[in-house]
């Protein structure tokens, strides 16, 4: 491809139309747009895989006893409708007449092995020889630093010096901030593995289980202890989650740590996330296209009073815009939904419970080039116009494996792609 542009862009966005049901996005620039949380900061691009030319090869069963096996499989597919995907494409195809994706700055990398949810890359250097191992961040069951039920202070990092932690112990199961307007430098470990930590950003390190969920609450409690206009105390305008779903094809490769069918990754957070979302904020999470892992979303939607008001689906084109799989597949389908809700006050409703007067939930679409095995879209510049003040709201990504300028993130992953070794900083 192309070299990037070195100019920074103001905006992900390469099309949309005016009703906003349609937009066509650049990933990596919505990564590289939300670690700076302004246009106008120094210019640093996330690396990225090549965008697809062609559709994938099919994987689709060929006889009718393979696709009986296939629809026993996937216990009736999460549909989005079919017709509303082909006229996106059609949309953009008429009404656009620039690229489909922006050119990107790619990454060689030399080994991929399983090390974790999103495995273990290993980079060439710019002579085409064994580069730097990215780092595994291994949070430690129990080091002796920590006890389940304690409270670990919140740390603030320094504009003055960086941070420095010998080791991933020290820095999970606290919560770490940014409170500058300007991205910090941290680094973990002997081997001195320096992560980048973008603007007033707050992040939690651990894995998300019952163990964990009371410590969480108690650190927002504690740090956003003020009311905003609309968020009380330890309560965010905005929830975004990308559980690990269980995914055969997943599972073959190594690729990452995904929940067997029989678990709910969203089990342990029904109960106590309810209380972290503000009156009227808005909850977004990530599901495959298998009708059971739909039900347990919505299933924590309904323990939360969330109600389910839009679905966004993800259409993953090539660089010509074609999708990268067929529309009509079984197996493989080529996008991915979001469902959103928002939390709702039963208490005026009358004793109807089954809620006959739900509104109908509205169909957007996103169109972009793949990226990264399971990298996706970065909805920072989709989401805040839907923010009650959009400059000023409280977000919290969980399952997070990058962090976002002005967000929190939690999950055993968070700084993956915070990594200094997957930035292209620009002289």
């Amino acid at each position: 491809m192309a070299t990037p542009d070195p100019t920074p862009r103001t905006t992900a966005i390469l099309y949309q139309n005016t009703e906003k049901t349609i937009t066509l996005l650049d990933i990596p620039t919505s990564i590289s747009l939300a670690f700076h949380g302004t246009p106008t900061a120094p210019h640093r691009e996330i690396y990225s895989a090549p965008p697809p030319q062609v559709p994938y090869p099919s994987t689709e069963p060929k006889s009718d006893r393979a696709r009986a096996n296939v629809m026993r499989i996937m216990g009736g597919s999460s549909r989005f409708p079919t017709t509303l995907l082909r006229g996106a494409l059609d949309e953009v195809k008429w009404n656009h007449g620039g690229p489909w994706c922006l050119p990107r700055r790619i990454a060689p990398f030399s080994v991929s092995t399983s090390c974790g949810r999103g495995g273990k890359r290993k980079f060439m250097d710019e002579k085409g020889g064994d580069g730097e191992m990215e780092p595994s961040i291994q949070i430690p069951t129990d080091d002796g630093r920590w006890r389940r039920g304690e409270t670990r202070n919140a740390r603030a990092l320094s504009k003055t010096h960086r941070e420095h932690f010998p080791d991933v112990g020290a820095i999970a199961r606290h919560l770490v901030h940014n409170p500058y307007s300007v991205p910090l430098p941290i680094s973990i470990g002997t081997a001195v593995q320096t992560y980048s930590i973008p603007p007033q950003t707050a992040f939690y390190l651990t894995n998300i289980d019952k163990s964990s969920i009371s410590d969480f609450s108690t650190a927002a409690q504690s740090s956003l202890s003020t009311p905003t206009a609309s968020a009380g105390p330890g309560q965010f305008d905005f929830i975004l989650l990308d559980p690990p779903w269980d995914n055969s094809s997943v599972k073959r490769a190594g690729r990452y740590n995904t929940i067997r069918q029989s678990q709910d990754p969203m089990l342990a957070l029904q109960e106590p996330l309810g209380k972290h979302i503000a009156p009227g904020g808005l909850v977004a999470c990530w599901i495959t296209n298998k009708e059971h892992v739909r039900e347990c979303a919505l299933a924590a939607f309904d323990s939360w009073a969330v109600e389910l008001v839009e679905e966004w689906a993800w259409l993953k084109t090539t660089v010509d815009g074609l999708p990268v799989t067929d529309l009509e597949g079984l197996w493989r389908k080529p996008h991915e939904i979001l469902c959103l809700g928002r939390q709702v006050d039963f208490s005026f409703k009358s004793g109807d419970s089954t809620t006959a007067s739900r509104r109908e939930v509205l169909k957007r679409i996103i169109l972009a080039a793949p990226d990264l095995h399971s990298r996706k879209p970065c909805l920072k510049e989709l989401v805040e116009p839907l923010m009650p003040i959009p400059a000023e709201y409280r977000a919290l990504e969980i399952f997070a494996r990058s962090l976002t300028a002005g967000w929190w993130s939690w999950g055993n992953e968070v700084i993956k792609y915070n990594w200094d070794g997957y930035w292209h900083r620009s002289e």
